[in-house]
């Protein structure tokens, strides 16, 4: 019962307890490994073999696109401030998760291929839609998501609060 509570926890800085992955499933790093290498937090690979202690990878975009590297499982622990614990938890697991979409932000340094654009509610920041039109590999391979009870007019988000300060 325990276990099982513990499996169900869903931590900061900890992948889920159960990774279910198989071959050619996308997935997307959760920590730095090796800069040099450009194994980084955020960056997208394939897996194309596994093991139960280190994963094949394909590594897409950025540099290294088209590159073979190995992630190995790590010990990882939750990054919880302000909250003092008797018991500290641990993990063994790959610092990964499956990847279905990523955000933005997320996408800055890398191409990507095919992007989907939701603007039924404005970017969030000052230039995240340049951001996200300018990281796709081809014009004809964007799709805007927009609402359709409004006129096609995006407005420019800008918090004018962080300017003065």
């Amino acid at each position: 019962m325990l276990v099982k509570f513990l499996n169900s926890l869903n931590a900061s800085g900890l992948p889920i307890a159960n990774l279910k992955l198989k071959q050619g499933c996308p997935i997307i790093l959760l920590q730095n490994l090796d800069n040099k290498c450009g194994l980084c937090n955020g960056m997208r690979v394939t897996v194309t073999h596994m093991s139960n202690r280190v994963l094949q990878v394909w590594r897409l975009g950025g540099n290294h696109n088209s590159n073979i590297a190995f992630i190995p499982r790590i010990m990882l622990s939750p990054s919880i401030h302000g909250v003092q614990f008797t018991v500290h938890l641990k993990h063994r697991q790959f610092p990964v998760q499956l990847m279905f979409a990523i955000t933005i932000n997320r996408s800055q340094g890398q191409l990507v291929e095919h992007v989907t654009v939701d603007l039924c509610t404005p970017p969030f920041e000052h230039g995240q839609l340049y951001i996200a039109f300018s990281h796709v590999t081809a014009s004809n391979n964007i799709k805007v998501l927009l609402p359709s009870d409004s006129p096609i007019q995006i407005t420019n988000v800008i918090y004018l609060e962080i300017l003065l300060c």
